[in-house]
């Protein structure tokens, strides 16, 4: 099997046929997968190559009755490339009861792009987060992981920019990195795969008087060493950098903070309406009536003192009529 792009798994079939119609057995008695596993596919048994002093009996099938295997490539550029199965058919016949073949997998290796996890989820080349935080505040993206099957021990380059410069960006874990740019908002650096995952989980956010920004992190494997995928006609370049890319929105949350200006003139507007009810209460109490009349309670009593032809309008206490005095005088109680 020629050609076969590394991480990219493989099913087979091993068969034997002859006309006579025999049962055969089937033996692997040696494999060699230092960039791959075999595994019989029936009882998903993998094949433990480089142990198989007394081979692998695979039991009996009939004439032309396959035995299904899968070969999955490891993906890194150690190692062979050359992967073999060797096995063994045996009819059971007397005379010339085995046969013996060798089946072959030549790994091509490919440039394989990074990959970005995010909490701890799948990894993908390409990924887009929506974040909500308050003004003001400062947050981190959760970036759990950078994958790169075969950069291995190579190094990385990545690029964190702020569109709207509405906030600021930040790392921390710099020793391990080499750093061309580290402002707030732009951050480039280069390091192998596991200081750059170390550097990328630190990455923040914080906010200032904006509500509206995107982050954008580029993560480049270099060119590493492999064939590029194809591209929309087939043609597959010797090398080429390939790239994985986090885009975060941010929209910030003003809700939650206390507008002082606000207070302050809600504060001076419920002082002025109190002012002004107090002032309405008061003048509805001590106004002049339209007839002349002044709203003084008196007590029958008290009424009979006031001066009859004094047209005052006084209220007999605990009663609801209004009577002037000279009224009250009229009245015997």
């Amino acid at each position: 099997v020629r050609g076969l792009l590394e991480a990219i798994p493989i099913d087979f079939t091993v068969e034997a046929f002859d006309p006579e119609n025999d049962t055969f057995t089937l033996t692997v008695t040696d494999c060699v997968a230092d960039r791959g596993i075999f595994t019989y596919l029936e009882n998903a048994q993998v094949i433990p190559c480089g142990s198989l002093q007394n081979g692998l009996n695979f039991g009996s099938k009939s004439n032309g009755n396959p035995w299904n295997f899968n070969f999955n490539p490891n993906g890194y550029e150690t190692g062979s490339r050359i992967n073999d199965l060797v096995v063994v058919f045996n009819d059971g016949k007397s005379e010339n009861p085995t046969s013996t073949w060798h089946i072959t997998f030549d790994i091509v290796a490919v440039n394989n792009p990074p990959l970005i996890g995010i909490n701890n989820q799948t990894a993908l080349r390409h990924q887009n987060l929506s974040v909500t935080i308050n003004v003001g505040s400062t947050v981190t993206f959760g970036i759990t992981s950078i994958e790169d099957p075969d950069v291995q021990f190579r190094t990385m380059t990545v690029q964190i920019t702020n569109k709207d410069d509405a906030g600021l960006i930040s790392v921390s874990g710099l020793a391990a990195v080499t750093f061309t740019s580290n402002s707030t908002n732009h951050i480039e650096f280069t390091g192998i795969r596991e200081d750059v995952e170390a550097v990328l989980t630190t990455l923040a956010y914080t906010t200032e008087d904006k509500i509206q920004d995107t982050i954008t992190v580029i993560v480049s494997d270099n060119g590493n060493t492999g064939r590029c995928p194809p591209d929309a006609n087939g043609f597959q370049a010797p090398s080429c950098p390939l790239t994985a890319s986090l885009v975060i929105d941010i929209s910030a949350d003003s809700s939650g903070n206390i507008n002082a200006g606000a207070i302050a003139g809600g504060v001076v507007g419920g002082v002025a309406l109190a002012g002004l009810l107090l002032f309405f209460l008061l003048w509805k109490l001590f106004r002049d009536p339209k007839d002349g009349y002044q709203p003084w309670s008196y007590t029958a009593a008290e009424a009979a003192t006031k001066n009859p032809l004094y047209e005052e309008r006084v209220e007999m206490k605990g009663q609801n009529a209004m009577f002037t005095a000279k009224e009250l005088s009229l009245i015997h109680i």
